[in-house]
């Protein structure tokens, strides 16, 4: 039973770190987006 849990604990910390990464990739890529749109209106 143990076993089972921890397999699953695993899975679930894998997916979650997916998930964390994807967010963080999206966020970042929309920071970059803002740097762009500014850097624009500077010129």
């Amino acid at each position: 039973m143990r076993l089972i849990n921890f397999l699953l604990n695993s899975r679930m910390r894998g997916f979650l770190i997916q998930r964390i990464d994807f967010y963080q990739y999206k966020i970042e890529a929309k920071e970059s987006d803002l740097l762009e749109v500014r850097y624009d209106e500077s010129k």
